[in-house]
């Protein structure tokens, strides 16, 4: 397996590449580079610059098998405020409430705002037992009509691996324990960042 990660490294440009990246006495040391195939990304990779040219390929450490990323949320709330857009993102290490404005009587448009909280293993991995990747994957892409007559469109996103699936559904049409679970997380990180709001006097 080091070989073919090698190859790829130094071949294949559109590797998506961590944000970090620090390149210093020869050493290319890389955060997280995805790759096609299980597990979809290799971690603290180090490559060394040799004297005719050539990068060798000195460690790393396989990435998250399994479920990798969750997201979950709303799009196309006609309404004012930060409510237009509402997305949450579980990866193993942190969730994120993203929130962006729709239609404002402002002159300026309200910036979006993210609420992030770290949070540990038992966390996670209660999460990521409720999901049934296969069975996820088996679902239509579209669940019902979701947006028909304006109405607002969930979605349910799985990052497995070296794979994606997005599921869209109108909000009555969400169920199971997996869907749930994030709206009840969705739920408290909502009144979460409503306490901020309010105390910031927003």
């Amino acid at each position: 397996m080091k070989h073919i990660i090698s190859i790829l490294l130094i071949c294949y440009a559109s590797l998506s590449w961590g944000s970090d990246a620090q390149f210093s006495e020869d050493i290319l040391n890389i955060d997280e580079v995805g790759v096609p195939f299980s597990p979809g990304t290799v971690q603290n990779v180090k490559l060394g610059l040799s004297k005719d040219g050539r990068w060798d390929l000195l460690q790393y450490t396989e990435g998250t098998r399994g479920v990798r990323e969750i997201h979950f949320g709303v799009n196309g709330t006609f309404c004012p405020g930060l409510c237009s857009s509402t997305t949450l993102s579980i990866t193993p290490k942190s969730l994120t409430l993203n929130k962006s404005a729709g239609t404002t009587d402002l002159s300026e448009p309200l910036p979006a705002i993210n609420l992030i909280q770290y949070h540990d293993e038992k966390f996670w991995s209660s999460i990521e037992q409720l999901v049934d990747f296969a069975e996820f994957e088996a679902l239509p892409d579209n669940i019902g009509c979701p947006g028909c007559a304006d109405a607002p469109v969930f979605f349910i996103e799985i990052y497995y691996e070296n794979r994606f699936k997005r599921v869209r559904f109108e909000e009555q049409d969400g169920s199971g324990d997996l869907y749930n679970r994030l709206k009840e997380i969705l739920t408290d990180q909502e009144a979460s960042l409503k306490l901020v709001i309010e105390k910031l006097g927003l």
